[in-house]
């Protein structure tokens, strides 16, 4: 029995979604069509990881 089940819950539902905008700004990256879009998408991309991590 979890002594916090609600607040883990929520912390990994919060975590799936920055997993989730981290694959898709990897994914954007890969169609990026200029320079400066392709930063951007790296930009979020990092900030993301940051909270998955």
């Amino acid at each position: 029995m979890q002594a916090y089940p609600s607040s883990t819950e929520d912390y990994l539902k919060e975590l799936r979604q920055h997993y989730r905008a981290a694959i898709s700004a990897l994914d954007a990256m890969e169609h990026a069509e200029s320079l400066s879009s392709l930063r951007l998408y790296l930009q979020k991309f990092m900030k993301e990881s940051e909270y998955v991590s």
